[in-house]
């Protein structure tokens, strides 16, 4: 289990950091996050501008950590209604979850299983609400993407690499940035952040 909630707050931290709007060029890209971010439309909202892979494995991650939640919950009799209802409208079979070890490889359990979330900025609301409804959103954790800055891009073929600086109570914070050209247009990848940060077996 240590290894799942290890894994579910990288998913977090990496949804934060990069939902954002597909541009023609990365710092396009990054430009029409900030946007988004500005909006409110939460990370459900910025969904559709990262990378396929992406949207599976920061849906799969989260998905993956609310089902064995509640399946733990019900097997020990503190069943999490609310949280069995988000499952079973997103079709995710309480009874059917992969079994962890402590050797998987997390990053594409997670993609994996975020590919069996269909409506995948649906699901991210019925969290967000489930969120609220338990007190845990108290701070917007996106809302200091709005101003953040993007800087040191570099692109080789159809990747690309930079680094996002952002500010909290007056302290500059620096976390890599990766994008990947699909069909013409520049997503945000955080395959790369999250292979770096979780390990099979970790």
């Amino acid at each position: 289990m240590r290894a799942l909630r290890s894994f579910v707050a990288v998913v977090a931290i990496a949804g934060i950091l990069v939902g954002c709007g597909a541009g023609s060029s990365p710092q396009g890209t990054f430009e029409k996050m900030k946007t988004a971010v500005k909006g409110g439309g939460g990370m459900g909202g910025t969904l559709k501008y990262m990378t396929p892979e992406s949207q599976n494995a920061i849906v799969g991650g989260m998905g993956f950590g609310v089902a064995m939640g509640a399946s733990l919950g019900k097997k020990f009799g503190k069943a999490d209604a609310d949280a069995e209802a988000i499952c079973k409208k997103h079709g995710i079979d309480l009874e059917k979850l992969p079994q962890i070890t402590g050797k998987e490889d997390m990053t594409q359990l997670s993609i994996d299983f975020g590919a069996g979330i269909k409506d995948k900025p649906g699901f991210i609301k019925d969290l967000e609400e489930l969120n609220k409804k338990k007190g845990k959103n108290s701070v917007d954790l996106t809302a200091k993407m709005g101003e953040a800055t993007l800087k040191d891009v570099k692109v080789t073929g159809n990747t690309a690499a930079g680094k996002v600086v952002t500010k909290s109570d007056g302290k500059e914070t620096t976390q890599p940035i990766y994008f990947k050209q699909v069909n013409g247009e520049w997503l945000i990848d955080i395959i790369p952040t999250l292979r770096k940060n979780t390990k099979v077996g970790k």
